[in-house]
């Protein structure tokens, strides 16, 4: 029998898809999923960067919601990269992970 697992992980109308395919459920493996998190853009720093941390948990919410079987063992929105745009905006942006156990 062939298993597929598929986990699609969404934020702010970006997706990271991540497929994984393997043989009848042996053991537990650990991967790596990741997802784009980024808050609005606003003109102060502190701001941008308030905004970023509420997506972060935002995201930590989503995964932890998936987490039907106990399979996620950890999340990680990792540090933030703030810059300007072009309309003289401040976006923070970074890409989360999870470490999250599927059956082997």
């Amino acid at each position: 029998m062939f298993h597929t697992l598929i986990f699609v992980l969404m934020f702010s109308a970006q997706a990271q898809v991540i497929q994984v395919e393997n043989n009848p459920p042996t053991s537990l493996e650990v991967i790596t999923v990741t997802g784009d998190i980024e808050g609005d853009p606003n003109p102060l720093m502190n701001q941008a960067r308030s905004s970023w941390k509420k997506a972060c948990e935002d995201w930590k919410k989503e995964i932890r919601e998936i987490n039907k079987e106990n399979q996620v063992v950890s999340v990680n929105c990792n540090s933030p990269k703030c810059e300007k745009e072009q309309n003289l905006s401040i976006l923070c942006k970074s890409q989360g992970t999870a470490q999250v156990r599927i059956k082997k």
